[in-house]
């Protein structure tokens, strides 16, 4: 899988950011839990994958 790069996805036309995002959630369903998050260490920049920053989104 390749790494995942923000700002270019965010720079991608909606339809084509919504399909490219489509096949990484495909590709990471395919993954045990631990392989998702590590891959999100890996791939995603720090600010994303903190506990703060992932409690503030389910509220």
């Amino acid at each position: 899988m390749s790494i995942l790069d923000l700002n270019a996805l965010n720079a991608l036309p909606k339809v084509d950011r919504v399909l490219r995002l489509a096949e990484t959630n495909s590709q990471l369903e395919k993954l045990s839990a631990e392989a998702r998050v590590a891959w999100a260490l890996e791939n995603l920049p720090a600010n994303t994958c903190s506990p703060r920053a992932l409690v503030s989104r389910r509220r």
